[in-house]
């Protein structure tokens, strides 16, 4: 699991990080006033009305509630799809995502998929359904000492699930969806591709979509890993209860609300490369 985000200035956006900062401030700011004389109410309540505020938000993005509303904000924009009923389209892009490694203390290298690997999964589905002959693989790196790429590791699965290896071209490496999109633009283009199948998280769907439209592609979402649809996320008192799982959640949201808004306003420019060998 990655803890540290790629773009590092996001972490001074998420809610931790502010509720962190609110909290320091109204202590120190409260400390300062008891040491000083002659001692005044007024600003030192205003201090721990600071402090306040930081462990409410603290609190709240804490809460299944808030980050079921927040991740449903991003998953309702995108409609579920099953991969069987997409309509057809010229290739099939799956973004990088859910690929886990883990180094054994024999030095051994083990690759393996979570939840959100479920997108690489309905992207097979679509392809051995015929809705598309190409399947483009996404990717970037595991962050492991031998750096196997993720894009390789997706292959070497498709071909087990029995798609052909001519049938498919993979990103190579990337950091960010904007540079996986970009190095399979270049090849699918070479191709003659104009219309994609867009297989990604729900939650991720929106920002992603965005990104490979202007890249210049028709695209068809097929979004996967849906996090907030279930008997789960019906509103029940529990959901006021704060956990650590929630918080993750709730600052997902808001990554993928600040990039949806940072590609809204001031598209990223786009980094084309060469071209991978599948």
């Amino acid at each position: 699991m990655n803890l540290i985000p790629t773009r590092w200035y996001i972490m001074f956006f998420m809610p931790s990080g502010v509720s962190v900062a609110l909290i320091a401030l109204g202590l120190f700011l409260a400390w300062r006033q008891l040491r000083r004389q002659p001692f005044e109410t007024g600003r030192c309540r205003k201090a721990l009305a600071i402090a306040a505020s930081g462990l409410a938000i603290l609190y709240f993005a804490s809460t299944p509630w808030v980050a079921a509303l927040l991740a449903r904000s991003l998953e309702r924009q995108t409609p579920f799809l099953r991969p069987e009923d997409a309509p057809l389209a010229d290739a099939i892009m799956v973004l990088g995502g859910g690929q886990q490694g883990h180094v054994s203390e024999a030095g051994e290298t083990h690759l393996f998929t979570k939840a959100a690997g479920d997108r690489f999964e309905i992207a097979v589905r679509a392809f051995k359904a015929g809705r598309a002959p190409i399947l483009a693989l996404g990717g970037g790196e595991f962050g492991l000492p031998d750096r196997p790429l993720v894009s390789d590791y997706m292959r070497r699965l498709a071909i087990e699930r029995g798609v052909p290896p001519e049938a498919m071209l993979a990103c190579g490496q990337a950091l960010y969806t904007s540079d996986e999109t970009a190095r399979l633009a270049v090849q699918l283009k070479s191709l003659g591709v104009l219309h994609v199948l867009l297989c990604t998280s729900a939650i991720h769907m929106p920002r992603a979509r965005l990104i490979v439209e202007r890249l210049g592609f028709r695209v068809t979402p097929v979004p996967c890993d849906f996090e907030t649809l279930g008997s789960a996320e019906r509103f029940r008192w529990l959901m006021l209860v704060p956990r650590g799982q929630a918080l993750a959640q709730t600052e997902n949201s808001v990554k993928e609300w600040i990039g949806l808004l940072r590609e809204t306003i001031s598209p990223s420019p786009t980094e084309v490369t060469a071209p991978t060998s599948p």
